[in-house]
């Protein structure tokens, strides 16, 4: 991500083509859930059911206080800073966890 924001627009500007790199990086999110569906058995996922609503709730619900807090500290109004407080927690619940008994990496949205 480091190196979009380098090279784009809003830094050095070497890629202009915003709307190519949106459709290119959409494309790659829905292969990369493909390859994780493929990766992951039913029993898998049931196994880790517990883990994943634990982990899964406790993250978003922290990141939603932690940029809430954050944002009304700044002078924003409430209302706004939960809105901010969801686009934080949309864009931070990616996890990879890599099991010991199976050798592979499995990525999984807690």
């Amino acid at each position: 991500m480091l190196t979009g924001v380098i090279i784009g627009p809003y830094g050095l500007s070497l890629i202009d083509a915003i709307a190519e790199v949106e459709v290119l990086s959409e494309i790659g999110i829905v292969l990369l859930l493909f390859v994780i569906g493929m990766e992951m058995s039913l029993k898998q996922l049931v196994s880790i059911k517990k883990t994943v609503f634990i982990g899964g709730f406790s993250q978003v619900g922290i990141a939603i206080g932690v940029a809430t807090i954050v944002y009304q500290f700044m002078g924003n109004l409430w209302n706004e800073s939960v809105f901010i407080g969801f686009l934080f927690s949309l864009s931070s619940t990616a996890i990879v966890g890599f099991p010991k008994s199976e050798g592979f990496p499995v990525f999984h949205t807690i």
